[in-house]
C-alpha cells in the first residue's frame, strides 16, 4: 500500500501529478487517506501496471515538467 511517507519527497516538489506503477499484475495500491490528501492538494493520480505507468510518465514528462512517479517493480 501506498502512503503519504512513500511520496512525501515528491510532493514537497511541487508536482502537479503523481503517477503509481502497481506492478505488472496491478497489485499495489494507494491508501485511502493518500487519494483524499492528494485531492485536498489538487494533485492528478494515476494509477496503472508499471509497463503502463512508466509509458504515461515518460510522455507526461515531456509535455509536464511537474510529474512524479513511484514504480512497483517486484510483482
Amino acid at each position: 500500500m501506498v502512503e503519504m511517507g512513500d511520496v512525501e519527497d515528491l510532493l514537497e516538489r511541487g508536482i502537479e501529478t503523481l503517477i503509481i506503477g502497481q506492478g505488472e499484475p496491478g497489485m499495489m495500491k494507494v491508501s485511502h487517506s493518500l487519494k483524499v490528501k492528494l485531492k485536498q492538494r489538487g494533485i492528478r493520480l494515476v494509477e496503472l501496471p508499471t509497463r503502463e505507468a512508466i509509458r504515461i510518465f515518460n510522455q507526461l514528462n515531456e509535455e509536464h515538467p511537474r510529474v512524479g512517479a513511484g514504480f512497483h517493480l517486484t510483482c
